[in-house]
């Protein structure tokens, strides 16, 4: 068929027939469901799990009475999975010809940060950007900023330990809020290992306000103030422009020096690694040390070359959607440890450090504890950060549990349910470190055993950070600093957690303080967290 103006139209794929679509309700006129998914998206999607007229003819062969059902957000057709199987059918690398990103996260990520590896499906242009990155975020690349990522958590870590010591003339609890001060901390973290402590040019303050604001902005509703108001659409859109715009100027400024220097090919001059650094001679050694002020275009043309990229990525790598994920897990971390019935985990993790090796800390020695491994593989299982995955069906119709999936559609999965389904997990909804041990055992026979790391090798088992080909880039470095702090909290500090509004010790299992799971599973402002040093 022709278009009306223009070429012919590419050809598609036929239509499915004969399997129904998925049992669900769109919810609301105009709005459908998308308050409840705002707001309690484990709770939305618990309670379509539950209803009789959801459930599959053979829900038992799933793991649950109803593996994918259907509903409406922000306008658009959703078939949402529960089960671990059907999420790993529908996200795994076989889809990738059917299913896009630009169906998912592109409408809030793309506008803030550019094309990306989140919202991007341009084979060529993935493949050049993850040849970049690769290189400086691998577990061996992120040794280098170990002792960065360790000066800026003990620090942090100090600073709360004062602000535990409750004033006898102040009634108030004495603690931090847990949540707020880890995003902090982590922010930190992200700016002296990407830009450094001491770049000259650059404005602290602005940009941690604009890394925590850019996807606050791109994740909240797409509305625009226009010329009336700024809303937070707007500030999110504003503040990743700057973002991208100061990586990029960083990364011209360190291509100079580099030039200027000869460092591309000998070592740097700086007393810490810097993350811009790196990726300024990987820019130029990728382009043959290019004299050109945007070396080596990428697929996407003149406006998308190798330099821009690079600032784009580092914009995305140190927004808010990072300190959040560590955020989360770190409160995920503190909280089932702070359990009395778990403490026998703390004190053998504590036993496992002692048993190490003394000498500096490194990623291979916090990889190889054993027993912390098992601690952070249940976390995100039973915790996990993000809400779920989400795809488009742009191309064809797709095909899930025996439904049909329209082409148009998108597709979400839960994690939270899909990582308790009890067809792959024996007693799911335990908290059980032990269930690893057979997976941490297998990888350990496969792997070198000079460098043994069973991180990467149980990561499809819960998909905390996706799998396959475009598992998270920043994986590696993600693991580091969360092992980094879980490390020092266990091996350095006693830690209560308690709500301000209550005066209550949390308890494990208790979901009271969860307040939301979109975009980021995050707890109650009012958890305050006590820390005291131990012997």
């Amino acid at each position: 068929p022709t278009a009306p103006h223009g070429p012919p139209r590419p050809p598609t794929a036929p239509p499915m027939s004969g399997p129904p679509e998925p049992p669900g309700s769109w919810g609301l006129p105009l709005i459908g469901a998308t308050n409840k998914v705002w707001t309690d998206f484990v709770g939305f999607v618990r309670e379509a799990m539950g209803a009789e007229e959801n459930a599959h003819p053979r829900g038992k062969d799933y793991g649950f009475r109803c593996p994918v059902f259907k509903t409406a957000v922000l306008g658009n057709s959703v078939a949402v999975v529960t089960t671990d199987r059907e999420r790993k059918e529908a996200f795994g690398d076989h889809q990738s010809e059917t299913l896009t990103h630009r169906g998912g996260y592109h409408a809030l990520l793309s506008g803030a940060l550019g094309e990306s590896l989140v919202t991007d499906d341009d084979a060529k242009y993935v493949s050049t950007v993850r040849g970049l990155f690769g290189p400086l975020l691998n577990k061996r690349a992120v040794e280098k900023y170990m002792g960065t990522i360790y000066t800026v958590i003990q620090r942090h870590m100090d600073d709360w330990e004062t602000k535990s010591k409750k004033d006898e003339t102040d009634s108030r609890t004495g603690g931090v809020e847990i949540y707020t001060s880890l995003k902090a901390m982590y922010a930190d973290v992200l700016f002296e290992v990407f830009i450094g402590a001491n770049a000259k040019g650059v404005d602290r303050k602005q940009v941690l306000k604009d890394c925590a604001r850019v996807f606050t902005g791109a994740t909240s509703f797409p509305v625009s103030g226009g010329s009336f108001f700024s809303s937070k659409y707007d500030k999110g859109l504003k503040s990743g422009k700057r973002l991208r715009k100061i990586y990029r100027e960083q990364l011209l400024l360190h291509m100079a020096d580099i030039r200027e220097s000869g460092e591309i090919r000998s070592s740097s001059k700086h007393d810490k690694p810097v993350l811009l650094r790196e990726a300024a001679k990987e820019v130029l050694r990728i382009a043959g040390n290019s004299n050109k002020p945007d070396p080596c275009s990428t697929s996407r043309g003149p406006h998308k070359s190798l330099l821009d990229a690079a600032a784009d990525h580092l914009a995305l790598f140190s927004t808010g959607l990072t300190s959040k994920l560590l955020a989360s897990l770190s409160v995920s971390f503190l909280r089932i440890l702070n359990n009395p019935r778990q403490q026998s985990l703390l004190q053998l993790i504590r036993k496992e450090v002692k048993s190490e090796e003394s000498g500096a800390i490194s990623y291979l020695k916090l990889s190889r504890l054993r027993e912390l491994e098992k601690v952070c593989l249940e976390i995100q299982r039973v915790y996990p950060p993000l809400a779920g995955l989400a795809r488009g069906a742009e191309k064809a119709d797709v095909r899930l549990a025996g439904y049909k999936i329209p082409k148009g559609w998108m597709i979400w999965s839960c994690n939270y349910t899909a990582n308790r389904d009890p067809s792959v997990f024996v007693d799911a909804s335990k908290f059980d470190t032990k269930r690893w041990d057979k997976h941490i055992e297998a990888a350990n026979s496969t792997s070198d055993k000079d460098e043994k790391d069973t991180t990467k090798d149980t990561q499809h088992l819960h998909l905390a950070f996706g799998f396959g080909k475009r598992s998270c880039l920043g994986f590696h470095f993600s693991m580091c600093l969360w092992k980094v702090f879980c490390f020092t909290a266990s091996t350095r500090y006693s830690w209560t957690l308690q709500r301000q509004s209550q005066g209550t010790t949390t308890k494990d299992g208790d979901d009271s303080w969860q307040v939301k799971w979109i975009p980021v599973y995050s707890p109650s402002p009012d958890v305050v967290a006590c820390f005291a040093t131990i012997s």
